[in-house]
C-alpha cells in the first residue's frame, strides 16, 4: 500500500484485477487478502470471468466491484447460439448485484451492439485500439472525444 501513499493516489482510484482461476486456487487466502484490500478502499475486478470453475459463491465471497467477461465468450458470440444466452445471464446477474461489467475482446460493431443491448456498456478490444505504449495512448485520447468506427461515433 506504500505506493498509494508515496504517489498520493486515493485507494478508490486503484482497481486490482484478479483472475478467476487465481481466486479458485487459493480461495481462503485470496478471500482474506481481497477483504483487506476492499477495507482500504481498493476496488476488485474478477478477470476472465466464466473461464474457470465459475461459481456464484465466488462472487459473493470475494465481493468484487467488477466482473470482466473473458474474450472467448465474445469471440464465439455469433458462432455458438448458447454463448448469447450465457452473456445475457452474466450481464443480468452483474446488474442485479450492482457490479460493473466489462466485456473483453470486442472486435466488431455487431459484438458491441449485442453487448450494449444487454446492458454492458464497458468494453475492451481491438475494435477501439490495439495495445499502445503510454505516449501513443495519451495522444489518442487527446485527439478524440469519442472513437470513430465505420464513420460513426462510438462513445
Amino acid at each position: 500500500m506504500g505506493f498509494l501513499t508515496n504517489y498520493k493516489i486515493p485507494p478508490s482510484c486503484f482497481e486490482l484485477e484478479i483472475t478467476e482461476k487465481m481466486l479458485i486456487a487459493n480461495m481462503v487466502e485470496a478471500s482474506s487478502a481481497v477483504r483487506q484490500l476492499r477495507e482500504k478502499g481498493i476496488k476488485i475486478s474478477i478477470d476472465d470471468f466464466g473461464t474457470g470453475q465459475s461459481s456464484l459463491n465466488y462472487i459473493k465471497s470475494f465481493a468484487a466491484d467488477t466482473l470482466k467477461i473473458d474474450r472467448l465468450f465474445i469471440r464465439d458470440l455469433f458462432s455458438d447460439q448458447n454463448v448469447g444466452a450465457i452473456l445475457e445471464t452474466i450481464i443480468m446477474l452483474a446488474r442485479h448485484l450492482h457490479l460493473e461489467i466489462v466485456a473483453e475482446g470486442v472486435e466488431t460493431v455487431s459484438q458491441l451492439n449485442f453487448l450494449r443491448a444487454q446492458g454492458c456498456h464497458k468494453v475492451q478490444g481491438y475494435l477501439y485500439s490495439r495495445p499502445l505504449p503510454l505516449d501513443k495512448m495519451t495522444e489518442l485520447l487527446k485527439t478524440r472525444d469519442c472513437l470513430q468506427i465505420n464513420n460513426r461515433a462510438v462513445a
